[in-house]
């Protein structure tokens, strides 16, 4: 008689070592093919969103060139603040904020039109301060300001950008504020025409540029001269044709839309005094940086004598990331940047967004920034731009 033996079947209650890293690599390899195609997708989506909000702040500069018949300034007084209580933070400097000149950039005009009218209304009725001392209920910025007052605004900010420049009043787009000069009055010579003398007033022609001065103040160099201010510009003055003519565009080494100075402190506002029978405070200088592209005499082919360009002035010159915007070299990185790949989103005159590629030359880049290139102050102003942007 012959035993049948029993059968004994293993049972496996667990993968073995090398099947989990099986699977464990294979997740891997997946990751690393879908990470690349999300963050791809994600950078697509931030540029488009960030394209929509320099569209929207494009339509509400014409919205206020229809209204008022002229382009915003860089620079512009919005009232003044003669002392006392802050209504809306009644401990605020004890009770007593001190008198101030209230003066702000192309930002506060705006503000009206993107929606955000109580910010404007905090900006331009005199009854409201822009200060605060933080000693009541609501704290102060760093520099001195109200936080009602350097609110952040959403249209303002780029969803690519890193947001780690500032807390309040957060900020990556800039206008065209146009030439730029070391120092003026500034003389160079065309062998086509001659020689030319360009003094500030000049390099804020409507040839040279978009968004001028609109505040005479003081002159920091000589505080018994106030400073020129700009003309009235319209998009009609544009003989190059508003398609052609840049409005704004991004940067991230942009200051905060509040500021219009880089002193870390709001002095220039209270400090007061009478130039020609009118009471002003100082012209900032910076202000035409901090929230401004400007474009540089530097031709590539060093025409007129110009030095050929600066690699930082260029679109993106520069570590983008990493650079911050100081009082040395505010005039420097006033030019679009970006964290975009490959460029900056850039508003145009007629309301339209394009992306313009960080490649092109220096003389493209002149010719967006000049509405009327042939009669500007750019080294080669017969210059046609030819290529693809």
């Amino acid at each position: 008689m012959r035993l049948r033996l029993p059968i004994h079947r293993v049972r496996r209650d667990a993968f073995t070592l090398v099947e989990i890293l099986v699977v464990i690599a294979i997740i891997g390899i997946l990751v690393s093919l879908t990470l690349p195609a999300i963050s791809t997708a994600k950078e697509r989506m931030n540029r488009a969103k960030c394209a929509d909000q320099l569209r929207h702040i494009a339509t509400a500069t014409l919205n206020h060139q229809t209204t008022h018949d002229t382009l915003p300034g860089y620079l512009q007084q919005f009232g003044e603040f003669t002392g006392g209580m802050d209504p809306a933070d009644p401990g605020s400097y004890g009770g007593n904020v001190p008198r101030h000149i209230k003066v702000g950039g192309w930002q506060v005009v705006l503000l009206a039109k993107l929606d955000r009218q109580p910010l404007y209304d905090r900006w331009s009725l005199d009854r409201y301060p822009l200060l605060s001392d933080g000693a009541g209920e609501r704290p102060a910025s760093e520099e001195g300001y109200s936080t009602i007052a350097a609110a952040n605004v959403e249209f303002y900010q780029c969803p690519s950008a890193s947001g780690t420049m500032a807390r309040h009043g957060i900020n990556h787009y800039i206008a065209n504020t146009g030439m730029h000069a070391d120092s003026f009055p500034f003389t160079y010579t065309r062998p086509t025409d001659g020689t030319h003398t360009v003094t500030f007033a000049d390099s804020m022609s409507k040839a040279n540029g978009v968004f001028n001065n609109r505040y005479a103040g003081f002159d920091p160099g000589n505080p018994t001269v106030l400073v020129p201010t700009g003309k009235r510009i319209r998009t009609d003055d544009f003989r190059d044709g508003a398609t052609g003519t840049m409005l704004y565009s991004e940067n991230h080494q942009a200051q905060p839309w509040h500021l219009i100075r880089m002193t870390g402190n709001t002095d220039h506002l209270t400090d007061i005094t009478t130039v020609g029978g009118k009471e002003v405070t100082v012209y900032p200088v910076e202000s035409r940086y901090l929230q401004g592209s400007v474009w540089h005499f530097e031709d590539e082919q060093q025409f007129a004598g110009a030095p050929a360009p600066q690699p930082l002035h260029k679109i993106n010159g520069g570590d983008t990331y990493n650079l911050t915007m100081t009082a040395r070299n505010m005039a420097d990185v006033a030019r679009p940047s970006s964290l975009h790949t490959g460029g900056v989103n850039m508003a145009m005159a007629d309301g339209s967004v394009r992306f313009v590629l960080e490649s092109i030359d220096y003389r493209t880049y002149q010719s967006l920034m000049t509405p009327s290139g042939h009669a500007s102050d750019v080294p080669m102003n017969e210059f046609i731009p030819s290529e693809e942007i």
